[in-house]
């Protein structure tokens, strides 16, 4: 027995070290994260607001964030949906506003309620007396707006690996100013790579601030 984990030791720790040292685009990463990886905060205590305006040019299916009224707490959310999608919810294009209605109000969305109903309960309670409604917009009104940027960037063609960055930033239109970000790269290792095939890679931890992130807080708990 003893004979059998030996030769698993043998085998696993060079594959780790392997791994470590030669996995294609680590060194990138690394440079990367020390360049503006982290948080950054204008105020010590969070922004209470009833919503907000959402906007992820990259996501198909911005309704989903319904889970910030039914969950979260705010009484709303505007979103902006730039172009059809086969799994979305929303009919049309442009902006809309997701909000708190009573469960008998005509707008309230059924594709989110099952959903909600699913996870209703003495903790969630918000879908016995509770619905999403769903209304276009002209334009979004919310004085914050939480905008997303993400962007993969491939180091080339042999190695195929590729970087991605995200940055997400609260902005306070009436100012005129951004008033928080969270900035993190991901390394998605390249197909041929034997090892490191599967995983993502992040910035280290040291990058960020030790409390949960989220400037934009719902207004109930102020």
């Amino acid at each position: 027995m003893e004979n059998k984990i030996y030769k698993i030791a043998v085998v696993i720790i060079p594959l780790v070290l392997i791994q470590g040292c030669f996995t294609p685009g680590l060194s990138e990463l690394e440079a990367l994260c020390e360049k503006d990886a982290g948080e950054w905060y204008a105020y010590d205590e969070p922004v209470y607001v009833d919503g907000y305006f959402y906007d992820n040019p990259s996501d198909p299916t911005p309704e989903s964030n319904y889970t910030e009224i039914s969950s979260s707490g705010f009484e709303y959310v505007e979103v902006y949906k730039p172009k059809e999608h086969k799994h979305s919810d929303l009919e049309g294009t442009g902006y809309f506003r997701l909000y708190k209605a009573p469960k008998d109000d005509p707008s309230c969305s059924r594709a989110f309620q099952w959903q909600i109903e699913l996870q209703t309960s003495d903790k969630r309670p918000f879908g016995r007396e509770y619905c999403v409604a769903v209304k276009k917009i002209d334009q979004p009104e919310s004085r914050y707006w939480k905008v997303i940027d993400a962007e993969r960037r491939y180091l080339d063609h042999e190695r195929n690996a590729s970087i991605y960055r995200w940055e997400e930033k609260v902005l306070d239109r009436r100012e005129n100013r951004k008033i928080a970000s969270l900035i993190f790269y991901k390394l998605s290792p390249s197909l041929n790579h034997p090892i490191a095939y599967g995983t993502s890679i992040y910035c280290d931890g040291k990058y960020f601030i030790n409390r949960e992130y989220g400037v934009l807080k719902p207004t109930k708990y102020q």
